[in-house]
């Protein structure tokens, strides 16, 4: 029995899912995919994400070098249900990095206040 490409395109999918680190990834799609295309995924996700923050085609062309055609094509994507999702997860996770590092550079500000203050006793 031959795989359907369904199958196989599942079967990717699966595999992808057992690397669980953002170092991992990189490092499977720098060697799996070549430079070009590992580029033009980078692309296609940097624009969805200016989509997703309103910017204008001639804003995300500018600053990806992306043609407004190819701009229209991903804005539809964007409208996909599983590239929602995942811009939807990415934003909630750089949301509460940025957080987070907000946090800790205040309390790193305090230890630094406090110990400032015991030093000079």
């Amino acid at each position: 029995m031959t795989d359907t490409p369904n199958t196989t395109l599942l079967q990717f999918a699966k595999a992808l899912t057992a690397l669980d680190s953002p170092p991992d990834i990189d490092a499977f799609l720098g060697a799996f995919l070549s430079e070009t295309e590992y580029s033009v995924l980078a692309k296609r996700f940097e624009v969805l994400q200016m989509i997703a923050e309103g910017s204008s085609y001639s804003q995300m062309s500018a600053q990806t070098g992306v043609s407004s055609a190819t701009i229209s094509s991903i804005s539809k994507l964007s409208e996909d249900p599983a590239v929602q999702k995942l811009l939807l997860h990415y934003r909630a996770e750089s949301w509460a990095e940025e957080k987070a590092e907000q946090v800790f550079s205040f309390l790193r500000g305090k230890t630094e206040i406090k110990l400032e203050e015991t030093s000079g006793e």
